[in-house]
C-alpha cells in the first residue's frame, strides 16, 4: 500500500493550530532519531509531555508521551540542546503560504528555528536579526545561502492563489506554461497535486485541459474552487485504499474509498507514519532501512557536492583570464602589505586578517 508523502502549504495552518498548545510551555528534550527526524519534548500543563515530531522533508505533528526508540548524538543536535533546552516556546507560525514553519524560543535571548519542509527539508536555528548560528544542512542557491553567519532568507515567493483577485488568477492560469490545468494549479499556484486534482474536481473541469483552452465560465469554478478550500473547519481522516493519506477535511477526491475519522490532524499523520513503518517485530530490519536511507541520503550529499565542484571548476576555466589577473593583483598587494583596500573587478570581499578573497563567477 502506497503511502502519500508531504504536507501541502494549506495544510499546515491546521497543524500550527494544534501546535498551539505548546506555546508558553518549556522545551525540557530534544532528541534526533534519525539523519531527518527530530523530536522536541514539551511539558504542558494539564496535558503533561507533549513532543513535537519533524520527520524531515514530510511532516510536522504533534504526540503525545516522551516517545520510544533509538536517538543518536549529532553536531547539530548538540547545538540546538546548547542553546534551547529550557527556553520556552512563545510562538509558532508559517511563514506566508510557504512551506516553512518558525518556532520562536525565549531564554536569556530570542531565538527561531525554522523548519522547511520542501526538497530534501532543513531545520536552521537563528538568532533574533535571523542569522544563521546552525543548519541541518548548509546549502548554497542562486538567491540564498543556508549556512552559518549568513542571514536567514525565504526562497523565492510563488504565486499564492489565496491572496489573488479573480482576474489575478484568470491571468495566471490562462498564462501558465505548464501542460493542463491541474500541473498549473500544482506548481504555478503551489497547491500540490492533491489538492490541484480537488479544485478540478468541485470545479466540474477537465484536470488534463491546457490552461490557455480554459474558459471563462470554468475559470471562475476553478477560482471558487480554491477558494473554498481556506478555512474549513478541521474534520481529519485517514485515507486507506490503495493509497495512505492523512487530511485535515474530507475531499471530494477521496469520497468513494475507506477513510476513516482521527482525533487530530496529527494523529491522522501520525497513523500515516506507522503505517510506513516496518512490523512490529522486523526492527532490525527497520533499522537497516534506516541505515540504507541515510547512506542514500549521504551518496546524494556528495554527488551533488562533486556537481558543485565541477560547475566551480567549469567557471574558473571560462574566466581564467580574470582569475589569473586576481591572483597575480593580489599576490602583489599582499607583498606590499595593502590587500586589505584590494580591489579588483569580479572581487566581492577580500579579509586580510586570513588572506581569504570571495570571486564572483557568472
Amino acid at each position: 500500500m502506497a503511502v502519500k508523502q508531504g504536507l501541502a502549504a494549506l495544510e499546515l495552518p491546521y497543524l500550527v493550530k494544534e501546535a498551539s498548545a505548546l506555546v508558553g510551555a518549556r522545551l525540557d528534550g530534544i532528541r534526533q532519531l534519525s539523519e531527518s527526524e527530530f523530536s522536541f519534548s514539551f511539558y504542558v500543563r494539564n496535558l503533561g509531555t507533549m513532543r513535537l515530531v519533524v520527520s524531515l522533508p514530510s511532516y510536522v505533528f504533534l504526540a503525545a508521551g516522551k516517545g520510544e526508540g533509538e536517538w543518536r548524538v549529532s553536531g547539530f543536535c548538540s547545538r540546538l540542546k546548547s542553546i534551547l533546552l529550557n527556553a520556552r516556546l512563545t510562538a509558532i507560525q508559517q511563514l506566508g503560504n510557504e512551506r516553512i514553519l518558525e518556532l520562536t524560543f525565549s531564554k536569556s535571548e530570542t531565538f527561531s528555528l525554522f523548519v522547511e519542509l520542501f526538497s530534501k527539508g532543513n531545520l536552521l536555528l537563528c538568532d533574533k536579526d535571523r542569522l544563521i548560528l546552525s543548519a541541518l544542512r548548509t546549502l548554497v542557491f542562486k538567491d540564498r545561502s543556508l549556512k552559518a553567519g549568513e542571514r536567514y532568507a525565504l526562497p523565492p515567493p510563488i504565486n499564492n492563489p489565496f491572496g489573488m483577485e479573480k482576474q489575478e488568477f484568470f491571468q495566471g492560469l490562462k498564462s501558465s506554461g505548464k501542460e493542463s490545468v491541474v500541473k498549473a494549479l500544482a506548481l504555478d499556484f503551489g497547491l500540490g497535486g492533491k489538492y490541484a486534482e480537488e479544485c478540478c474536481l468541485a470545479a466540474s473541469v477537465d484536470k488534463g485541459k491546457k490552461p490557455a483552452d480554459v474558459s471563462a465560465e470554468e475559470a471562475e469554478r476553478v477560482f471558487s474552487a480554491v477558494q473554498g478550500l481556506v478555512g474549513r473547519p478541521p474534520a481529519p481522516e485517514v485515507v486507506r485504499d490503495g493509497v495512505v493519506d492523512a487530511v485535515p477535511f474530507p475531499l471530494l477526491l477521496y469520497a468513494t474509498v475507506a477513510r476513516q475519522p482521527a482525533s487530530s490532524f496529527s494523529e491522522a499523520i501520525a497513523q500515516v507514519l506507522k503505517s510506513s513503518q516496518p512490523p512490529v517485530g522486523d526492527a532490525r530490519t527497520g533499522k537497516l532501512q534506516r541505515i540504507i536511507s541515510e547512506q542514500e541520503a549521504k551518496i546524494s550529499e556528495l554527488r551533488e557536492g562533486a556537481e558543485l565542484d565541477r560547475r566551480r571548476g567549469e567557471l574558473m576555466y571560462e574566466n581564467y583570464a580574470l582569475v589569473q589577473g586576481i591572483l597575480e593583483a593580489a599576490s602583489q598587494a599582499w607583498k606590499e602589505n595593502r590587500l586589505a583596500a584590494f580591489r579588483h573587478p569580479g572581487v566581492k570581499s577580500v579579509s586580510a586578517k586570513d588572506g581569504k578573497i570571495t570571486v564572483e563567477l557568472e
